[in-house]
């Protein structure tokens, strides 16, 4: 829009007797995303058409100015021409723990547990093991995290564990509470899929190995009124039971792992390390196995922990029980 001065016939009561009149030209357009100038209408970028004044004005015309701007404010302009605005930034990631790299069937994979109730997702991982979530060229579509914060969490909180403070992350456990989240989370073995007093059994069963507890814990008097005040359908195990349900689960994980070691196309190093003290109170022998995966990831699992005997830290008696510990697992012909 433009405009130019039309003069009219001067009378000594008129003095100012002239008037603006518009010159039609083509609306300045914003720059494209490439651009690096923009036009500015009274200080407003020019999205949209003036409109044709009805009537003839004596106000100042706009004011129109090139100014340089950046990649990050055509963005802005872009979406602001469009009518629209930026949205919040999701927080769906806030509700599951920082993601852990996983291996499995479909490939490499990033593994988050729900914070609300333990359920493990996965998406693809396209960066090696050793990097982080954040080390992702372009981040892997999280729908499916998404989805299930909305038909199974929704409006809750994020929960924040009450022991660490704002600002810092909290791995879902230790080495052990690790072990035992990866069996309690493998399909059918969830307990959160189908809640059951088996179910219960496991999950207790594997907090008082997590934190050293002792077997007998469901015995106790306390514990028990606990559980009767709350109204709990699940019956609380006795040591008995506890032994019985880790000798299970050992069972199942032992499984597990025989099947990841009959999957490995490459050799298997295997190293041995035995503890021993003076008095042989204490004494155990633990077993680990490396080897590297098909996209060449180095691979380590526990393979063994057990007590030995007075004589099986001794180099004849350590290699006969390694022996044997590997034949067990069908992984001599790998070593």
């Amino acid at each position: 829009m433009a405009y130019h001065l039309v003069l009219g016939n001067l009378s000594e009561e008129d003095e100012d007797d002239f008037e603006l009149e518009e010159i039609d030209r083509p609306d300045p357009e914003p720059t494209s995303k490439k651009g690096n100038k923009r036009v500015l209408v009274d200080g407003q970028p020019a999205t949209k058409s003036l409109k044709r004044a009805k009537k003839t004005s004596t106000s100042a015309g706009p004011t129109l100015e090139v100014i340089d701007v950046g990649d990050e404010d055509n963005d802005d302009a872009q979406i602001a021409g469009q009518g629209g605005k930026r949205g919040p930034k999701s927080n769906t990631l806030d509700h599951f723990h920082p993601p852990r790299a996983t291996v499995s069937g479909s490939g490499a994979r990033w593994e988050f547990i729900c914070r609300h109730c333990g359920k493990s997702s996965t998406v693809p991982r396209k960066v090696k093991k050793d990097k982080s979530f954040d080390d992702e060229a372009s981040k892997p579509f999280t729908g499916n995290l998404a989805t299930h914060i909305r038909t199974q969490h929704l409006g809750q909180p994020t929960p924040t564990p009450a022991s660490v403070s704002t600002g810092q992350e909290r791995e879902p456990g230790d080495v052990s509470s690790k072990i035992m989240e990866s069996f309690l989370l493998q399909g059918a073995l969830n307990p959160a899929v189908r809640k059951s007093q088996k179910g219960f059994l496991r999950v207790f069963s594997a907090w008082l190995l997590e934190k050293g507890l002792a077997f007998t814990t469901g015995e106790s008097l306390g514990l028990k009124r606990v559980f009767q005040y709350v109204d709990s359908k699940y019956g609380l195990p006795s040591d008995t039971t506890v032994r019985n349900t880790l000798a299970e689960m050992f069972a199942t994980m032992l499984g597990h792992v025989k099947s990841a070691l009959n999957d490995v196309t490459s050799k298997i190093a295997v190293s041995e390390d035995t503890w021993t003290t003076r008095s042989m109170i204490f004494t155990f022998a633990g077993t680990i196995a490396n080897w590297v995966s098909e996209d060449w990831e180095l691979i380590e699992a526990v393979l063994d922990f057990h007590p030995i005997e007075e004589k099986g830290h001794e180099g004849l008696y350590a290699s006969a029980a390694l022996a044997q510990r590997l034949a067990k697992l069908d992984i001599l012909k790998k070593i």
